[in-house]
């Protein structure tokens, strides 16, 4: 989903960056649009049980962090699995690509556990820094 919104340029909904402005404002009617189609998009990509639930939510923010809270969970025996993978994996026979790919596989699934993080401090770019060294050690 956060591929699709992406291309579609619509992320700005679901992490606050573009809040909902007042309904006295001039713009608020592209804005409603807007939140109303990625509504939509989302309400349509998931099982009819779980988009009856999220009808009543009113922005697409509130409706993407109540998706959030109920989905994402953590998986400590799998996140150990691939950090031993992670330290186990070493070049040995396989060519450079191969041997790329499955460091880079490890490392994307890894990322994936991570807890989602909005910033509006600026300190992103230095977790992000501290991240890509990580995959290098």
């Amino acid at each position: 989903m956060l591929m699709a919104l992406t291309a579609k340029n619509k992320t700005s909904f679901i992490n606050s960056s573009i809040p909902q402005p007042a309904i006295d404002y001039l713009l608020y009617g592209a804005w409603n649009r807007c939140n109303n189609m990625v509504d939509s998009w989302i309400l349509n990509s998931v099982a009819w049980e779980i988009a009856d639930s999220l009808l009543y939510i009113s922005t697409t923010t509130e409706i993407w962090n109540d998706l959030r809270e109920r989905f994402h969970q953590t998986n400590a025996p799998r996140i150990f699995k691939v950090r031993k993978a992670l330290m186990a994996l070493n070049q040995g026979a396989f060519d450079v690509n191969t041997y790329y790919t499955r460091h880079k596989i490890l490392w994307d699934e890894l990322k994936e556990f991570q807890p989602i993080l909005i910033c509006h401090c600026g300190m992103m770019k230095a977790w992000m820094e501290y991240q890509q060294k990580e995959c290098v050690i």
